[in-house]
């Protein structure tokens, strides 16, 4: 992959996560306090069990040290638009999954950089130079928290038109989001 189109993904994540705010409102997240049962094992599921789930794989399969970096990389990632999507089609809470997503996505400008941060001390000690917390941090924000707060924004101050372009904009993520992904595969 040449280096503009490596350059690129960062913009394309900013863009989908834009979308995703461009598709919230403040009041979406009402929904939490109607079901907070149900929000609070899905965070917890996210943001917890999913990366023990991950430890304990790594630990019964023991792969390189590498390997096991990259998977529990994998597990501290929160959801996003696919869940979003898969909750739609399977005619689930998709306000409750929309909720989620958000305050999973903005806790990750917090729990991303720990969480890294001492995976990467534990599996990748002597294998490579150390990381920064505070770096990842102010990446994940910039990444994610930034533009679905602007996201947000936009649709607060100028509802009829993000309203209108919802389909364009989605269908724009989605191409993002597919290339972004086969990018990955092909790294």
């Amino acid at each position: 992959m040449n280096n503009t189109a490596l350059a690129l993904l960062p913009l394309a994540l900013a863009y989908i996560m834009f979308t995703l705010g461009a598709g919230l409102k403040l009041s979406d997240f009402k929904v939490i306090a109607k079901y907070p049962k149900a929000f609070f094992v899905g965070l917890i599921n996210q943001v917890v069990l999913v990366p023990l789930v991950a430890l304990a794989v790594v630990l019964v399969t023991a792969p390189p040290p590498a390997i096991a970096f990259g998977i529990m990389l994998i597990s501290f990632c929160p959801g996003g638009v696919t869940s979003n999507m898969l909750t739609y089609y399977a005619k689930g809470n998709v306000a409750l999954s929309i909720a989620l997503t958000g305050v999973v996505s903005i806790l990750s400008v917090i729990t991303l950089p720990i969480l890294i941060t001492l995976a990467f001390d534990h599996f990748m000690k002597d294998q490579a130079n150390s990381i920064s917390a505070i770096k990842i941090g102010l990446v994940m924000f910039l990444l994610t928290t930034l533009p679905v707060s602007l996201g947000m924004l936009a649709r607060h101050k100028f509802t009829d038109f993000m309203v209108r372009r919802s389909s364009l904009l989605n269908g724009l993520a989605s191409v993002f989001f597919c290339t972004n992904r086969l990018c990955c595969y092909c790294l």
